[in-house]
């Protein structure tokens, strides 16, 4: 859906289950060497509570991610910003 001049590339990426044979969609992440799904870096709290990142819709050169979540049938939009590097 998108690239950064870091060469990141941010979109979604579907797979499907099958042990209740329904198809997943993720918000996911390419950095060049692997595919890294979005929901990964989530706070277990918001995991719990029943939030999938579905979309990863933009990605700027900061490497901040705007796109789509969804919980049930509610959808909203997010914004994460990497952890600086130590």
């Amino acid at each position: 859906r998108a690239i950064n001049n870091a060469g990141q590339v941010v979109g979604s990426s579907s797979y499907y289950n099958d042990r209740d044979h329904t198809v997943a969609t993720h918000a996911t992440l390419w950095d060049g060497s692997a595919v890294i799904d979005l929901n990964s870096s989530l706070d277990a709290s918001t995991v719990t509570a029943g939030w999938v990142l579905v979309t990863a819709d933009g990605i700027n050169d900061r490497g901040v991610i705007v796109g789509k979540a969804q919980k049930a049938n509610k959808l909203a939009f997010y914004l994460l910003t990497p952890k600086p590097r130590q």
